[in-house]
């Protein structure tokens, strides 16, 4: 999948190019007005805003030693043993700390999609259209979502942010 995206784009940007003078091979290439552009999805927008208001829910509801862990892996982009030292955790703990994290927000934001979100709830198709604009273009500032709520320590672990 991820390579025909590629092959679409270079084909996008192919047909910006000039039409009027030939290719190395002295064709003359077709005219751009004739080309027809795929048509994007009118619901785009929607999603991808959807998919914003879910993760930010699913944050809010992670206790704040899971926070920390994801703030100091995604954010300060600290090694699993550098947040197992500073969270009193064994590497290996620390990485499937962040495994089961990462299966919890992932259940929690479709979980948000298919009951919470405004608007007509989302069948399977739309959950993973929404995943997949957000991973292709949605800007997530994990440092303003993952930002410390409260002082204290996140030795004590089960508090909510």
């Amino acid at each position: 999948m991820l390579a025909q995206r590629h092959i679409d784009a270079v084909r996008v940007a192919k047909r910006f190019e000039s039409l009027d003078e030939p290719d190395g091979e002295g064709h003359v290439h077709e005219l751009a007005d004739k080309m027809v552009l795929p048509v994007g999805d009118p619901h785009r927008d929607r999603y991808t805003r959807l998919f914003r208001a879910a993760l930010g829910a699913a944050l809010d509801g992670i206790e704040l030693r899971d926070r920390e862990r994801l703030r100091l892996y995604y954010v300060e982009e600290s090694t699993l043993a550098e947040i197992g030292k500073k969270l009193g955790e064994h590497e290996s703990s620390v990485s499937r700390n962040l495994e089961r994290i990462r299966r919890e927000m992932k259940a929690n934001v479709e979980e948000y999609l298919k009951k919470k979100a405004p608007g007509p709830a989302l069948g399977e198709e739309q959950i993973a259209l929404c995943f997949e604009y957000a991973a292709e273009d949605v800007p997530i500032d994990l440092g303003r979502l993952l930002k410390p709520r409260e002082t204290g320590t996140v030795q004590e672990g089960k508090q909510k942010a």
